[in-house]
């Protein structure tokens, strides 16, 4: 991992972040279900590091990415980035249409599914330039000269221009698709499960590529994953989610060798085993993450918490600063 100083301005900030839904299977009820998957969430991500945002299934992890590029609704909170204000919902702001063109070639997201993200009806070159025309970055007939030049960087052949998805690997898709975000040289990429669909020895390459192109294209990542070992090695900062709140934020190392809140360790502790003669303890959680529609008073994670007393029933836990940049969310720590 590189070192990176964190003290080098803050590239995007996220305040009080809530997305809503409505449950749509409920239409005909008198009164439908509102899903809270995003309910008050706040982080800041430095220029040049990469953010790691781990949890449970249905916790909200890629609604805040899809959030953060502003491809969804919000009912509530304040972004900025690069230190301008992207959208203020409270103060009904959000920039204009030009501004927001301009800006979203500076934040680029990798999806989860190589195989689902690419357009089978188009050859890999048309896939490439759409964006690139899109900001007039280049005109026709450079295009194809700056798309070979992009797969190249991705670790593919410049050949490949004229081949269609199915013609390559979940792994050369996978590449397609960095290469396609890398196309408009953006500062922010959200990489959302990025790996988590190809095999092992293919997940080391794409994450040494995308290494690699971080430290040669200046990049900061915001690094959406459920494997807790990959995030380790990885980030350089983790934020653990829980139904749509952050309960615990710190240094990679720290996080792992150091876990405070009830919810990181039970997570840590799903860790698989690197060595059959390794002892380790499996803490269980009891029942399953709750659907965002339960409003539960308090800690969310209550119903689910070992440790839980009377306080965590009513009281909701703030984030607060334990030791230097390591912060939990959780009545008993803090």
């Amino acid at each position: 991992m590189e070192n990176i100083d964190f003290r080098k301005n803050t590239l995007l900030e996220v305040k009080n972040l809530k997305c809503y839904f409505n449950d749509s299977k409920r239409i005909f009820k008198k009164n439908n279900r509102v899903i809270k998957a995003v309910d008050g969430l706040s982080f800041k991500i430095n220029k040049g590091e990469v953010y790691g945002l781990v949890g449970e299934s249905g916790c909200g992890k890629s609604t805040t990415g899809r959030a953060i590029l502003n491809l969804i609704p919000k009912v509530g909170g304040a972004l900025s980035f690069d230190g301008n204000l992207i959208y203020d919902v409270e103060n009904k702001y959000s920039i204009s249409g030009k501004k927001m063109k301009k800006t979203r070639k500076d934040m680029q997201m990798i999806f989860q599914d190589p195989y689902s993200s690419l357009d089978s009806y188009m050859n890999i070159g048309s896939i490439i330039k759409q964006g690139m025309l899109k900001h007039g970055l280049v005109d026709g007939k450079e295009a194809r000269v700056e798309i070979k030049k992009i797969l190249e960087l991705c670790g593919l052949s410049g050949e490949c221009i004229d081949k269609y998805p199915h013609e390559f690997s979940g792994g050369e898709r996978q590449r397609i698709v960095i290469a396609r975000a890398l196309a408009l040289k953006p500062k922010f990429l959200v990489c959302d499960e990025p790996t988590s669909a190809l095999d092992v020895s293919i997940q080391a390459q794409i994450l040494m590529l995308m290494d690699s192109l971080k430290k040669e294209m200046k990049l900061t990542y915001l690094f959406i994953s459920h494997n807790l070992s990959l995030v380790r090695y990885f980030c350089d900062r983790v934020a653990v989610m829980y139904l749509g709140n952050i309960v615990e934020e710190s240094y990679a190392e720290e996080l792992f060798l150091n876990p405070k809140h009830p919810y990181t360790k039970c997570l840590i502790s799903s860790i698989p085993k690197t060595h059959p003669r390794e002892k380790k303890f499996r803490i269980i959680m009891k029942d399953e993450i709750p659907n965002g529609d339960n409003i539960i008073k308090g800690c969310k994670f209550n119903t689910r918490c070992p440790y839980a007393n009377e306080i965590c029933k009513y009281k909701v836990p703030t984030l607060k600063e334990v030791t230097k940049g390591h912060f939990v969310a959780c009545h008993e720590i803090v």
